[in-house]
Order: structure tokens, then C-alpha cells, then sequence
């Protein structure tokens, strides 16, 4: 539910599955709240949540990353639906898409693997984040945006295939 505050601990994560068909790996130490969730009502379907190509109706969703790692694999979203993620350090605005974001104090790392990005620094720029590219932001603003590493690339991809292992 709104306000629900997920936290983990050393050695320990937790797999959010949303009912518009994205999930979400939140990594150890991490502390998250879920902001808003909004959805449509839909229809019922014999398809898993993780055999979903595009998101079952309209919904809004709002988290935040307090402080941890999120790995998210999100659904293609429709023309009026939202998925956003704020951090101390800057706001990730996302459609279909896979990625992983870091927030600590000081900063806030965005990795992404497949599809788009939108990041609002700290000073309120966006910048567009790609496939395999990543940035962080820090109190000053946003560096440049570089590509991803293949071990950055690696660690988001078998995150997400546990996932989907755990929920299927």
C-alpha cells in the first residue's frame, strides 16, 4: 500500500512485483517507500505478471529510494501512465525500460540497460539517459553522460533474470 516503507538488511533484498507488470529487486541496506500507486482497473488474464510486454492499464507509480540499490525492469507503460523514482539526489522519470539506480547521501547512480531514461538532477536539468549508458548525480548537478561498463551491464541483466526467476 501508499506509505508502505520496504527496508533490508545486510546480505538481504526483496522483490517488489507491481500489478501493472513490473518488479523491482530493492538490493541489501536499502530503504525504500513506495510514494503512489495509482492503477486502472483491468481485466483478468491466465499470463504471468512476468510474461507482460506492455502493462495490463493506465497506472501511476511513485518511489522512493532513500537510501540502496533498485534493479527495475518496468513494462512498456501506456501514453497516460507514469513510473517515477526520486532520491536525495535526483529524479528518475522512466517508460519500458531496465536499469539499475544506487542512491546514497552524497550521490545517485543510474544505470541503463535497455530503453530510456530521463534524470532530473539536483539542480532540476534533465538529461536523457540511454540504452547502455549511465550518470550520477551529485548536490552540485549531474556529470556527463558515459556508457556502461560490460560488468555494469552484467550485474543489472542477472539481477533482472533472478527476478524473474523468483516471481515466475
Amino acid at each position: 500500500p501508499v506509505g508502505s516503507v520496504i527496508l533490508t538488511g545486510d546480505n538481504s533484498e526483496a522483490i517488489l512485483l507491481l500489478t501493472n507488470g513490473s518488479f523491482a529487486t530493492i538490493g541489501s541496506n536499502s530503504k525504500l517507500k513506495i510514494s503512489g500507486f495509482w492503477q486502472k482497473d483491468f481485466s483478468y488474464s491466465d499470463k504471468k505478471i512476468i510474461e507482460l510486454e506492455e502493462e495490463t492499464s493506465s497506472s501511476r507509480v511513485v518511489l522512493k529510494v532513500e537510501i540502496g540499490e533498485l534493479v527495475v525492469d518496468i513494462s512498456k507503460l501506456k501514453k497516460d501512465s507514469s513510473f517515477v523514482i526520486n532520491t536525495p539526489r535526483g529524479v528518475a522519470g522512466v517508460r519500458g525500460t531496465q536499469f539499475s539506480l544506487f542512491s546514497e547521501l552524497k550521490s545517485t547512480r543510474l544505470h541503463v540497460l535497455e530503453g530510456n531514461v530521463v534524470f532530473m538532477d539536483s539542480k532540476k536539468n534533465p538529461l536523457n539517459v540511454e540504452t547502455v549508458q549511465k550518470i550520477e548525480g551529485t548536490k552540485a548537478g549531474a556529470g556527463k553522460v558515459d556508457n556502461l561498463l560490460d560488468t555494469e551491464k552484467q550485474f543489472i541483466e542477472k539481477q533482472i533474470l533472478k527476478s524473474k526467476n523468483a516471481v515466475s
